[in-house]
């Protein structure tokens, strides 16, 4: 990876302790974890997270212990602001919070680039509502967020279309993959796959499999058919204390299992329930760049890198008979899934690289550092623990 800029001063904001660096990069050199991009190799920045929140003591440990995480750590970082030309705050519940904290402090602020999985989309019931959140959402571009990071393609088109975020404010990139880690690998190609279960509309690939001589694993917990996978009520109540079909298994999968089944399967498939977001993306992902033919849901959300005919399949959602002849066409012609897993591998390196998401991030970070009004001397060092 390369190294790291020295000009700019960012802080990262999450909700997303973790694994330590050293032992990520342990693993990942031993080819048995998908790389990560960190922050401080990345972009020469320093973090602020939930791990750091917990090893907080003293009298301000116990007062921003009793908030809500995602609140705490915004406090955290916005009580740094000085010390830092940028800020990276990554999802929805750390970038909200930490927004307004600078938006009720616009001297001199530090910078923020938020990056946000789906805040556009119209789910409100109430008009009233919708029109309350265009005119907060408006408010944080001009005084809370200086660049929205959007992976999505749908949210970035509704950011721009229905919300009024100019379009300067608007990085598109796309969600990025270990295409190292993620590598045609040749396999049996005896069986199909499928992952995931972020809005997944398993009931419909159930229905879809039901009889079929073609073996699918689901790559998913015991509660892949729990309301967070999207299925609807009446679906639960049909498949409770069924039997799974006899050409189905479900199990998670270890990142070097799931490879595995990758290269194993003929192809992968990922039904997704209706959306305005790119649900099932990574999954998506990384099977092309593994040079697996994909199958998916024609959502209004879908991945950017599903063309359909070109590097995968497209039914329409929730149809299990058009998912069923997919399948069976698919299935019987391994000379085209071929075809539409090279084409995937070949559109997904670029697309989803660390590359591309990297690069874009310096570039953001340095324009907004530049443009800065210089900030005021800085605070006595932070309290050991603070950040990592």
């Amino acid at each position: 990876m390369a190294s790291a800029p020295e000009t700019v001063r960012m802080l990262v904001v999450s909700l997303a302790g973790g694994m330590p660096a050293q032992e990520i990069r342990r693993l990942a050199a031993l080819d048995e974890l998908p790389d990560k991009i960190l922050a401080e190799e990345a972009y020469g920045a320093r973090e602020i997270d939930d791990m750091a929140l917990a090893a907080l003591g003293g009298v301000r440990g116990r007062l921003l212990g009793a908030l809500p995480a995602s609140l705490a750590v915004a406090i955290m970082a916005w009580a740094r602001r000085g010390e830092f030309d940028v800020m990276l705050s990554w999802s929805e519940r750390s970038a909200f919070p930490l927004a307004m904290l600078l938006a009720l402090t616009p001297r001199r602020r530090t910078r923020h680039i938020a990056v946000l999985m789906w805040p556009f989309n119209e789910s409100s019931p109430s008009r009233a509502r919708r029109a309350a959140k265009r005119v907060v959402y408006r408010l944080l571009a001009r005084h809370g967020i200086d660049r929205f990071c959007l992976p999505s393609p749908r949210q970035r088109e509704l950011a721009l279309d229905r919300w009024g975020i100019p379009a300067s404010s608007v990085l598109p990139v796309l969600w990025p993959i270990d295409t190292r880690f993620w590598r045609p690998m040749q396999g049996a190609g005896d069986v199909i796959a499928s992952a995931g279960v972020e809005m997944r509309d398993y009931p419909t690939l159930l229905a879809a499999l039901e009889g079929l001589p073609i073996p699918c694993h689901i790559a998913a917990g015991k509660g892949f058919l729990r309301p967070q996978s999207g299925a609807v009520d009446a679906d639960l109540a049909r498949l409770a204390g069924e039997s799974l079909p006899a050409n189905v298994t479900v199990g998670p999968r270890s990142p070097v299992a799931m490879r595995e089944l990758y290269a194993r399967s003929r192809f992968v498939v990922v039904p997704i329930l209706p959306s305005q977001s790119d649900n099932g993306v990574t999954v998506v992902a990384e099977a092309m760049a593994m040079e697996r033919a994909v199958i998916s849901t024609a959502t209004e959300g879908h991945a950017e890198v599903l063309v359909d005919g070109v590097n995968c399949v497209l039914v329409p959602a929730g149809d299990a008979a058009a998912l069923r002849a997919a399948i069976c066409e698919l299935w019987e012609d391994p000379e085209r899934c071929a075809r539409l897993g090279a084409a995937g591998r070949e559109l997904v390196v670029p697309a989803h690289g660390h590359e591309q998401w990297i690069s874009a991030l310096r570039a953001a970070a340095a324009e907004l550092a530049g443009s800065r009004t210089p900030a005021p001397a800085a605070p006595a060092p932070a309290a050991a623990g603070e950040s990592r």
